[in-house]
């Protein structure tokens, strides 16, 4: 955790252990309680979408009318200002698809979920989805039992998705020809920033760009 400006900046989890160690939390506790934060955690890290935005996903949001998976997620993200009047499309990642089938799947279809019912309910409020406050006790819950030490903030899912992004695709020269080609791809069309800078704060690579230039240097 940095302090950049006298602000607390969240950390992106950078690494694939901490990722795959608070998903097995949550889908275990998920197993006991029949609840849906692991998907909803799935959705976070295989999308990049803001957690408000995958709360109000309604079920034909990513379900078809035989109750298949879609190919691509379509919404209109809340927060966006550049692309205000244009919804975000993106491809549902084949680690995702399965995780989504299941739970499309083990939905109570004969109880009344519709193509038009959000895609996680609230249990208590008819015709609501689920808190926001409700995934993030969850999830914070679940890194702490996996014994996670950063602080984790609703910018912690994204981030990770942006950096995994980067991390994966920065040297990609067939599809980005140059780092600075990757970096614009996902600070526009992705997280949808309007400043590549604001990016390269966002998700923290100058510094870890830097340190691997430095643990390089060898005199051996």
């Amino acid at each position: 955790m940095n302090k950049k400006g006298g602000k607390t900046f969240v950390e992106p989890l950078r690494e694939l252990s901490d990722i795959q160690a608070i998903g097995a939390e949550l889908l275990e506790e998920d197993k006991k309680t029949e609840q849906f934060a692991f998907v909803i955690w799935s959705l976070c890290i295989y999308t990049g979408f803001r957690i408000g935005d995958i709360l109000r996903l309604k079920v034909n949001n990513v379900s078809g009318a035989r109750k298949e998976v879609r190919g691509h997620i379509r919404i209109k993200e809340q927060k966006t200002k550049k692309h205000k009047a244009e919804p975000r499309t993106i491809a549902i990642n084949p680690e995702l698809r399965p995780i989504l089938q299941e739970y499309i799947n083990g939905l109570d279809w004969k109880g009344g979920i519709k193509g038009e019912s959000f895609l996680f309910p609230s249990p208590r409020l008819k015709g609501k989805h689920i808190s926001y406050q409700w995934f993030m006790n969850r999830l914070k819950d679940a890194a702490a039992a996996a014994g996670i030490q950063q602080r984790i903030t609703a910018h912690t899912t994204r981030k990770t998705y942006a950096y995994i992004w980067w991390i994966t695709n920065r040297d990609n020269r067939q599809e980005y020809p140059t780092r600075a080609d990757a970096k614009a791809m996902l600070s526009r069309e992705i997280l949808r920033h309007e400043k590549i800078a604001y990016t390269e704060r966002y998700i923290c690579i100058d510094q870890e760009e830097l340190d691997r230039a430095t643990n390089t240097v060898s005199y051996k």
